[in-house]
């Protein structure tokens, strides 16, 4: 897939997990972790800036994934929900993207059709629509 240089993939992997126990981003998928799945969706379809927003236990999870392909972005904030997380990501993206991609983490299984179906749309450029989302 041609590379999109004017989007950016967010990713949020910043919430307690206290249901789960332990780290949603680091939660055993397959043969990789739910966040590496992830970076892996927007990596194959060509997306180069994408960003993680960490919060508990974030260094564990920078530690434990070191060689992801990824901006990491701390939000200190994270007990106050998913929207601090996406506050603090929306700042964080460059002004001169066009587009963005927000998935939690806790939704790895998205399927590259879908992703791909999502850029066609915004490449076609054929509605006025400022958000797109699968349905």
């Amino acid at each position: 897939m041609i590379p999109d240089i004017d989007i950016t993939a967010l990713i949020l992997a910043a919430g307690e997990s206290r249901r789960m126990g332990n780290p949603k981003p680091l939660l055993p998928l397959g043969d990789e972790t739910a966040l590496e799945r992830t970076v892996a969706l927007f990596a194959d379809a060509g997306i180069q800036d994408i960003r993680v927003v960490t919060g508990h236990m974030a260094e564990t999870v920078r530690d434990r994934l070191p060689n992801l392909p990824v901006k990491w972005i701390h939000n200190d904030m994270f007990q106050d929900g998913m929207l601090s997380s996406i506050k603090k990501g929306f700042v964080a993206i460059q002004t001169d993207r066009l587009w963005f991609f927000l998935l939690p983490v806790d939704i790895p299984l998205v399927r590259h059709r879908t992703l791909a179906s999502l850029l066609e749309a915004r490449s076609a450029g054929t509605n006025d629509a400022s958000l797109l989302h699968p349905t």
